[in-house]
């Protein structure tokens, strides 16, 4: 048969004639569905999806609007046809089990893979695309050896992993490409009755994690050295570890699934071993911390340590949040009492770029006063400085509000102990802090040493006023 032999050779094919959908109207429903949603950015492009297993889901098919549920029904119309003319029961919406997407891409100037070459779980998934021109195309094949599909009106057609398990065809490795224009995807990815427990898992559904309503039993289907990581098999044996101790997380450290969280998720996952991870639930049949293990201790945070929160300043205390690293990865703040060092330790710092400043001055002072320049000291104390700076500005792009109060809080002290009687010059920068003129400290050295004279004077002559 036609279509069986392109299953087995590319993993999948296309249908035409589906019916044109606004491909706006994917974006206008993040207002309305009360999902979750998963966001990237990368320079000037961002991608955003929210799934829901709505054949289950009537709260949200009634925000879906008119063209997004034609299309649906286009969806599945095509795909029952399609069950009934292959025998293949499973991608009929009315024997197996169906979890729909809705995707939203936008790119920037030059053409860019949006969405990595990838496997998907299910025994087929069908995506079409809204939106004019063909701006966002999908790539099936190797790289190199690709064939570009899904333009507007095409309805393409992959065989995903438990397809491929079933069958012995080809899973479809495909990636989204695009550019410029903005685009919506639909997607219905079809499952073996029994094989999804739809409303477990709350969030959003893309790298790193399974769906918004449905996550796949296990993975079963996977090899010996592999382990079910973002909907498909992964290769684990660039681990250090075996499959039995391997761990699929997020690029945040998260590992997978994630029961208690609603928190957007970066995009991007990670293979870990569990030596190595610091907080996770259930992976591949591996729960509970296996001995060894290092934990967050007390649950203070999550994750393996991150270099900075992503979505903006917020605080370490009082909240759910992911572990931060202090300057390095070997120096993770998993607990309250390296929180309370690393206070100090970035309070420090700024008190010390402060001191730093001062001495330099002092450094040049008594230089002058011998007839030297101590080019070489000045030299290394600058370095020291503006070195010490940096890693203030590191510590303030964590974008944790603690760790900024307190490297502001150290160089305050320090300015009110070394430097604020002294004539206000340079910069309140730490990175390069203090920039000063040598000019200017001899000008007001020699300002400060006729202002001593004056004095000296004035006490000198003051028993004869005294007398008058």
């Amino acid at each position: 048969m036609e279509l069986d032999g392109a299953l087995q050779n590319s993993g999948g094919f296309s249908i035409s004639g589906v019916p044109d959908y606004d491909g706006g109207a994917v974006p206008r429903l993040s207002d309305e569905i009360e999902i979750d949603e998963h966001i990237e950015k990368k320079s000037s492009r961002s991608r955003s999806s929210y799934a829901a297993s709505t054949m289950q889901e009537e709260d949200t098919l009634s925000v879906l609007p008119d063209e997004v549920q034609g299309l649906r029904s286009a969806t599945m119309n095509a795909m029952d046809v399609l069950g009934q003319c292959m025998s293949i029961g499973e991608v009929r919406p009315d024997e197996g089990e169906v979890v729909e997407h809705l995707h939203y891409y936008t790119g920037g100037e030059e053409e860019e893979a949006v969405m990595p070459y990838h496997t998907d779980a299910g025994y087929m998934i069908a995506m079409t695309s809204g939106g004019e021109g063909d701006s966002y195309t999908l790539l099936i094949g190797d790289e190199g050896d690709e064939e570009e599909l899904g333009t507007v009106g095409e309805l393409v057609v992959m065989v995903g992993e438990q397809g491929a398990a079933a069958k012995g065809w080809k899973p479809a490795r495909h990636a989204v490409k695009g550019t410029g224009a903005k685009r919506g995807w639909y997607g219905a990815m079809f499952f073996t009755k029994g094989t999804v427990d739809l409303g477990e898992v709350q969030g959003a559904v893309g790298e790193g994690k399974a769906t918004a309503n449905g996550i796949l039993q296990d993975g079963s289907d996977c090899g010996d050295n592999e382990i079910y990581c973002w909907q498909q098999c992964q290769d684990v044996s660039g681990l250090p570890c075996g499959a039995e101790e391997a761990l699929c997380a997020t690029s945040d450290g998260l590992v997978v699934p994630f029961p208690d969280s609603r928190d957007t998720m970066t995009m991007g996952y990670q293979l870990l071993c569990a030596s190595t991870a610091l907080d996770f639930t259930s992976v591949n049949g591996y729960d509970g911390s296996p001995s060894g293990m290092p934990t967050d201790e007390g649950g203070f945070c999550s994750g393996s340590g991150t270099d900075m929160f992503m979505d903006g300043f917020q605080f370490v205390l009082g909240g759910d949040s992911l572990c931060l690293n202090f300057l390095f990865p070997s120096l993770t703040i998993s607990s309250g009492f390296k929180f309370s060092l690393a206070i100090f330790g970035a309070a420090t710092l700024g008190f010390l770029v402060e001191a730093l400043s001062a001495y330099r001055r002092e450094v040049f002072r008594r230089a002058r006063e011998r007839g030297r320049q101590a080019k070489k000291s000045l030299t290394l104390l600058h370095g020291a400085q503006a070195f010490i700076g940096y890693l203030l500005m590191c510590l303030a792009m964590t974008f944790s509000l603690e760790i900024l109060f307190s490297v502001t809080l150290g160089l305050m002290l320090g300015h009110y102990i070394f430097n604020a009687d002294d004539v206000p010059r340079g910069k309140a920068d730490p990175c390069c802090n203090e920039d000063f003129n040598y000019e200017d400290i001899a000008e007001d050295d020699e300002r400060q040493s006729s202002l001593h004279k004056r004095k000296s004077s004035l006490e000198a002559g003051q028993p004869l006023l005294d007398g008058v």
